[in-house]
């Protein structure tokens, strides 16, 4: 016969000594009007732009590279009449944008504040 146990046993463990920086950009932003929707029909006035990274590493050792995490862009719709509408909030797409040239201009803002990997 086993004889009973009387000290605490470790059978499974797990530790995590990972830390992670996450870093959120916002600008102002000042393009035309926008067309969306069905046949471009509607209009919008994006206003906000936004960008979001993140790196972990496991503690003591070099961070990782920084993995952009989302980004979006709002504005106000724009009514037939030209008045300014509801509010209207996106998420952009910085690897495919469209081709006009507020997508261009959001996308090389997201390019340029582009946190390095090699910063600390």
């Amino acid at each position: 016969m086993a004889e009973p146990i009387t000290e605490p046993q470790v059978v499974n463990t797990s530790t995590t000594d990972e830390e992670a920086q996450t870093r959120t950009v916002r600008a102002e932003i000042h393009t035309e009007p926008i067309a969306y929707g069905r046949h471009g029909r509607y209009r919008w006035q994006p206003r906000r732009a936004s960008a979001q990274w993140e790196r972990s590493r496991v503690t003591g050792a070099p961070w990782g590279p920084w993995r952009q995490t989302g980004a979006q862009w709002s504005g106000v719709t724009i009514r037939g009449d030209g008045s300014e509408g509801a509010d209207r909030r996106e998420r952009f797409w910085a690897v495919s944008p469209g081709n006009g040239p507020a997508e261009q201009a959001v996308a090389e803002w997201i390019i340029s504040v582009t946190p390095s990997d090699e910063e600390e």
